[in-house]
């Protein structure tokens, strides 16, 4: 969050990258140290873009393609086995133990680098509208909002501070226990992987992991 400048100029880089928050207010002295990639955007096409960048940056172009077929590969064979099956409806949300106090949980928009790859292999009826103003890729919904829909699938991720899973703190209350995941035993605690990399290893790991809950039948058939 906070770049240690002297530091960042003893190890005399060839190139640095950095996000375009918060690192935008920190750019006209790093460039005084080096060239600056400021990755921004989310959404699958977005990190694909990203990854070309950095790949014709460092003079390892084909390295880069050959990261983003093997990714494409994986979503093809996703995509061909998802439609053998009626299509389930999926959530990706998650908060903490003062999300549940305000009743307000963290979601993974159609925009998101995730949530953008599940609309593809399921029903993921999350938009984010064109004028939001929040962080993109995400946005905040109640929990009756979220029953309106009511997804056959929930992922879950718990952030701190909290002593608990946050399903586990929703178990008794009375709207969560209406959803459809609920009551089928389909909602699923997971690593907090959204802001831990979205790369091509990591949405091959995300990709493997959640298709094989959302179609368990077809474990074993890619």
């Amino acid at each position: 969050m906070r770049p240690q400048m002297n530091s960042i100029k003893q190890l005399q880089p060839d190139l640095i990258i950095g996000w375009a928050f918060p690192h935008r207010f920190y750019k006209p002295w790093l460039d005084r140290i080096a060239p600056v990639y400021l990755m921004s955007g989310s959404g699958y096409e977005t990190t694909l873009q990203r990854l070309r960048d950095v790949g014709a940056l460092c003079d390892r172009t084909l390295v880069a393609e050959r990261a983003i077929a093997q990714l494409e590969h994986t979503l093809a064979a996703h995509q061909r086995l998802s439609t053998t099956q009626a299509p389930k409806t999926v959530l990706m949300m998650g908060g903490s133990t003062l999300n549940r106090w305000l009743g307000k949980f963290l979601i993974e928009t159609d925009r998101g680098t995730v949530g953008s790859l599940l609309q593809r292999l399921t029903h993921y009826p999350w938009p984010e509208p064109a004028n939001h103003r929040g962080e993109p890729g995400f946005m905040t919904y109640s929990l009756p909002q979220i029953v309106t829909i009511n997804p056959d699938v929930i992922f879950v991720q718990t952030y701190p501070p909290a002593q608990r899973p946050l399903s586990q703190q929703l178990a008794r209350h009375p709207l969560w226990n209406q959803l459809t995941a609920v009551q089928t035993h389909q909602v699923y605690e997971v690593d907090q992987f959204w802001h831990m990399g979205t790369g091509t290893r990591m949405l091959n790991l995300i990709l493997n992991q959640l298709m094989d809950k959302v179609y368990p039948q077809n474990q074993g058939s890619k």
